[in-house]
Order: C-alpha cells, then structure tokens, then sequence
C-alpha cells in the first residue's frame, strides 16, 4: 500500500506506530514499513551501503538522515556527511581500509 500524506509529522507517526506495533499476518509474517523516496534519492542512500555497512560492523551508531545524510557517532565524536564521497574521504584511512574505490 502507498500513503499519500499531507503533512511530514502524520507520515513520522504512522511509520514510528507501525514500527512499534510490529503488526504481523496471521502467518507470523512480519510487516515491514518504510518510507518511499524517489528514485534519484534511493541512489543517494544507496550510495552509503558499504560505508555504513563497515561502520555498524565496527559497532559505531550510525543515521541516514532524509535526505541522504550520514549521521555516525564514531570513537565518541558526532560527524555527518551530506555525500558517501564525503564520507568516504573523511574515514578512509581508519575505518574503510581495503575498502575498493568504485
């Protein structure tokens, strides 16, 4: 299903409720709920997968903010990123080793 919502804050509180909620069928199906981005914005997000990856394997706490910006509390300090190149240069020497550019 898709929801065409007038304000941000309704769309904020239907997806947070239903993430609480964990609704299921009566399979034992989990329901999963996610906001839809257009396809230039999906890219986007996308580009982060591997930088993001890495990161949560390390065990930093990490946010993709809308519309595509990194959030990563990393060694105790809070950086954001507006680019996965961003991102990218800024960890490369100690997170990202061996990492391949694409």
């Amino acid at each position: 299903m898709i929801f065409k919502l007038l304000r941000y804050t309704d769309r904020q509180a239907i997806l947070a409720g239903a993430r609480k909620a964990r609704p299921a069928l009566s399979d034992g199906t989990q329901l999963l709920f996610f906001a839809d981005y257009s396809p230039g914005r999906a890219q986007e997000r996308q580009g982060y997968r591997e930088i993001r990856a890495k990161l949560r394997a390390e065990g930093n706490r990490l946010f993709l903010i809308y519309p595509a910006i990194l959030r990563v509390n990393y060694k105790g300090t809070r950086m954001s990123f507006n680019s996965a190149e961003e991102a990218k240069d800024a960890l490369k020497s100690s997170v990202l080793e061996g990492m391949e550019d694409e």
